[in-house]
């Protein structure tokens, strides 16, 4: 019967050893957001209509292309 108490006493000693370190642990600090890439402005081809950033469009005399080709094809 006395082991029987002392098996109960460690059991809750251990019980309550863990329940404390878990609740004294503090929070782990929130991770900074990803920054979002921004948008890029979409803008249409002049010749085909092709929406493409416009970072990476070709700049003709009328306006954006979507390559060189079309915007050699647009001066003629």
């Amino acid at each position: 019967m006395k082991y029987l108490i002392l098996l109960g006493v460690i059991a809750l000693a251990v019980w309550y050893l863990r329940h404390k370190k878990t609740v004294t642990r503090q929070p782990a600090a929130p991770r900074p957001a990803a920054k979002q890439p921004s948008a890029a402005e979409m803008s249409p081809c002049k010749h085909c209509g092709l929406h493409m950033p416009a970072s990476d469009m070709v700049q003709g005399p009328d306006g954006l292309y979507c390559s060189s080709e079309h915007r050699q094809l647009a001066e003629r």
